[in-house]
Parts: structure tokens; C-alpha cells; sequence
């Protein structure tokens, strides 16, 4: 009823036409953000809709090439298999970029300025370095610090200055 080769190139150029798309909205951004608000942030993004019919496209393709004269819905199923599997894939993928993002979105040093950490390593004197953690990104981040005052590990301290891309300068933090 259909040539099976054809539908196949078809699928194939579906999946790669999709595949384009996804690449060209991860580095333009999202081209079309049509989220409902009933649904979760990014599930109908311009990059998990071209995740989806990449999935469609290769899948489909991959069972009209790979097997001896399927159906069409055979066809068809496989692909539908192929358009989930894509979609929760790059809705996953989503979700972990989104965890990684700081509260308010910012994703340079600056931001950590106003936080409050503790002191994970003292400095041995007033001056020196000691060390702390700096929740940056979805994951703690080992900094060391410069403060005027005494410290030892576990005092609550204030980020007051990012002085490099490893150092900051910290203030004692007042309850």
C-alpha cells in the first residue's frame, strides 16, 4: 500500500529537519515558549516540541528500515514509542537545567554576594584564607575567602565581595 523506503527517507528527514530545529533553539533560545499555565514550565518548549518529532522521525524511520515489510501502523506505533520517548527525554533534560539555576536566575559569580555560608576550613590567621561553601548553580562550591575578622569552622559568615573566580570576602553574620 506504501513504499516503505520512501516513508522511511521521509521519517528520516522529519527527524533530522526536527533535530535542526532543536539545535537552533539551544542557541537562539526558545524560539516559541507555547507552556500552558496548567502545564510544568518547559513542557511544550520550542526544544522539547523538536525532541518529540525527532523522536517520531527516527523511531518511524528505524522500524520502516529495520524491519521486512512493515505495516503502517506498525510504522506509525514505533514512531508514537519514539515521539514519548523524546519528549520525557528532553523534558528530563529540562528539568535538570532548570535545578542547576540559581533562585533568582543568575548564573554569574556576582549573585553569591548576601549569601550566608559557614566556614568549612578557619583561616589560620586574621587575613588569611580559610574556606566555604557557596551553594552556586544546583551544587556546592568550595571558595576560599578573605575576612578582617576571626573565624573558626561553623561560624555563619556573609558573602561581601567576589574578589576572583575562587575567592570572596567574607563578613561575620549577625543573627
Amino acid at each position: 500500500m506504501f513504499e516503505t523506503v520512501t516513508v522511511g527517507y521521509l521519517l528520516l528527514g522529519l527527524g533530522g529537519l526536527a533535530l535542526i530545529f532543536a539545535i537552533i533553539s539551544a542557541v537562539v533560545g526558545d524560539i516559541f515558549d507555547i507552556a500552558l499555565d496548567v502545564l510544568p514550565d518547559g513542557a511544550l518548549s520550542s526544544t522539547t516540541t523538536a525532541a518529540t518529532v525527532a523522536g517520531f522521525g527516527f523511531a518511524g524511520a528505524a522500524a520502516s528500515f529495520g524491519m521486512d515489510d512493515p505495516s503502517l501502523g506498525t510504522v506509525i506505533a514505533i514512531g508514537l514509542a519514539g515521539a514519548v520517548a523524546g519528549w520525557l527525554l528532553a523534558f528530563g533534560a529540562h528539568r535538570v537545567f532548570m535545578s542547576q539555576q540559581q533562585e533568582d536566575g543568575a548564573t554569574d559569580l556576582n549573585a553569591m554576594v548576601g549569601r550566608i555560608v559557614t566556614v568549612t576550613e578557619a583561616p589560620v590567621a586574621p587575613g588569611g584564607l580559610g574556606t566555604v561553601l557557596v551553594p552556586f548553580l544546583g551544587q556546592n562550591r568550595r571558595m576560599s575567602f578573605r575576612s578582617d575578622e576571626p573565624l573558626k569552622a561553623g561560624d555563619d559568615v556573609v558573602v561581601d565581595a567576589v574578589l576572583a573566580s575562587n575567592q570572596i570576602k567574607v563578613s561575620r553574620h549577625s543573627a
